[in-house]
């Protein structure tokens, strides 16, 4: 059953085309003897370098990016990575916002931050977390105790509760179990004691059947498995119909579904 499931995840990738989304490989890029590395070349051409305890960003070309002034620089995501400033003072080393180039975009200025995702940040202000955009306004007004990140246009905030972009509470999960993935296209992965399922934006499940083991959707289809058998799943408006999937016939389920 393993091995069938992977046999069809290769073939989709390479069958479907804009079905499903292509996966990106980081290039081998040569480090230049000048720096200190203390992470290797992402898939932007981008590394982290130190000197004397303090971090820099430097590009394949051996072009250092920025100043030796920050404690952290995390991964980039949405084309941003949260930066946090190298301080004596904690009340002084600020999280802010760099481009690719190297660019503080967002200035250092939070006691607390989150990287980007679905085009959104949590930053905390006092005692209560908010969302900002990839300008630094503050979107999503700080309310929140507990904040996730943004997946699919939507965010799970206090572990349960969903919400929009816009800072709309779309619904909550109120069943036994817990959230375990966030959303893409409209479905989000929910665990209990007696298996996993995918659920709506508006915290219900979107099908009224346990799993051993679920994908996310990518596009409109996912992978569902229960025993030895995977299904093939197919998101349609609040509802989700699955078939068992057969090697034999997987022409027409891909003609059909995707």
């Amino acid at each position: 059953a393993t091995a069938l499931f992977l046999f069809v995840v290769t073939w989709l990738f390479t069958k479907v085309g804009e079905c499903l989304p292509t996966t990106h490989h980081a290039t081998n890029y040569s480090k230049s003897s000048k720096y200190i590395y203390r992470s290797e070349f992402d898939n932007n051409g981008l590394a982290v370098v130190e000197k004397k305890g303090k971090l820099a960003l430097v590009n394949s070309s051996g072009v250092l990016l920025t100043k030796y002034q920050y404690k952290e620089i995390d991964a980039f995501a949405d084309g941003l990575a949260l930066v946090r400033l190298d301080a004596k003072e904690r009340k002084d080393q600020l999280y802010g916002y760099i481009d690719l180039n190297g660019k503080e975009v967002i200035p250092p200025q939070f006691k607390l931050a989150k990287g980007f995702a679905g085009g959104h940040a949590a930053v905390l202000n006092r005692s209560t977390w908010g969302f900002i955009d990839k300008t630094g306004k503050m979107v999503i007004s700080p309310k929140f105790k507990n904040p996730g990140k943004f997946s699919g246009g939507y965010a799970i905030i206090n572990e349960n509760e969903i919400y929009d972009k816009n800072g709309n509470k779309a619904g909550q999960f109120l069943l036994n179990g817990k959230i375990t993935q966030g959303f893409s296209n409209e479905r989000a992965i929910a665990q209990s004691t007696s298996g996993a399922f995918h659920i709506t934006p508006k915290g219900l499940p979107a099908y009224f059947v346990k799993y051993d083991e679920i994908t996310p959707f990518i596009g409109n289809i996912a992978f569902v498995k229960r025993g030895e058998v995977w299904e093939l799943s197919r998101s349609t408006g609040n509802y989700t119909n699955s078939l068992k999937f057969k090697r034999a016939n997987k022409n027409s389920y891909i003609e059909k579904f995707c």
